[in-house]
């Protein structure tokens, strides 16, 4: 193929796949009745410590989400270090640019973490936006023993979005994990995605900055079936044809970003 064409055609595969995201996105304002918009997410989880070495790897975690809704979960296949886990999605974010443009936009996902004492016991919440945990231990007359302010700031690119969730796992509550996805293939009504390498350390994810690990790196990859989701015949003309040249010809790429703590 020559030089031109390969360009005209990598900047089809590129607008294919921004149209797609631009559905996903018009979706959450579609009709939250529509139980068809649910769609079915199958993936791997990876842990890695501090200095960048896999620790554990779930081939088989698994979950539902409800794009109109911004709503979904993923859950643990096997336990992580004695015990399983659910994350919880709580936002969403999606590139906004001009489709073959080159540009990326700056986000930002902030919260707060409160440590309060009941009962002469430490416990803790967090708040983000209208999303408050902390309401139920405010009303009960506990007292607050300290809140500290977090946020995690990225960059997004074209064929990349991102998500915010909150995992349980063991004694711990809402640990908050940004994970933000570049989209490697879409066929057959299946949406392939891979982690991001946010904070340019080298390791795919984002490392999480605070307890129970702070530093470390939760990793997320996988597959989102949307054959119950009723998309827009436009979307599959669109996509057909696949993403292997835009991966061949260099189309992904690394987001930069950074981790901020504040006291």
């Amino acid at each position: 193929m020559e030089l031109s064409a390969l360009r005209i055609y990598r900047k089809q595969v590129l607008s294919a796949v921004s149209y797609l995201l631009m559905w996903w996105g018009a979706a959450l304002h579609m009709d939250t009745a529509d139980a068809s918009t649910v769609s079915r997410f199958t993936g791997r989880f990876e842990f890695y410590d501090e200095a960048g070495v896999l620790q554990f790897e779930d081939p088989n975690i698994s979950g539902i989400f409800d794009i109109p809704n911004s709503e979904g979960f993923f859950e643990s296949g096997v336990d992580f270090r004695g015990s399983p886990w659910r994350a919880d999605l709580v936002a969403m974010y999606q590139w906004d640019g001009v489709p073959g443009s080159g540009a990326s936009e700056t986000k930002l996902f902030s919260w707060v973490t409160e440590t309060w004492q009941r009962d002469g016991q430490a416990i803790t919440c967090k708040i983000s936006g209208a999303l408050d945990g902390c309401i139920d231990l405010r009303n009960s007359g506990a007292e607050k023993i300290s809140s500290r302010d977090y946020s995690y700031t990225f960059s997004l690119q074209e064929t990349q979005f991102a998500g915010v969730v909150f995992i349980d796992w063991a004694e711990y509550r809402d640990i908050v994990v940004l994970s933000a996805m570049q989209v490697l293939d879409f066929a057959d009504d299946i949406l392939t995605v891979g982690s991001i390498d946010t904070d340019m350390d080298g390791i795919p994810g984002s490392a999480l900055v605070e307890a129970p690990f702070a530093g470390s790196t939760w990793s997320f990859d996988g597959q989102q079936d949307f054959s119950v989701v009723p998309l827009p015949a436009a979307v599959w003309l669109f996509v057909s044809g696949g993403l292997g040249m835009f991966l061949f010809t260099g189309g992904g790429r690394r987001v930069q970003g950074d981790r901020k703590q504040q006291s």
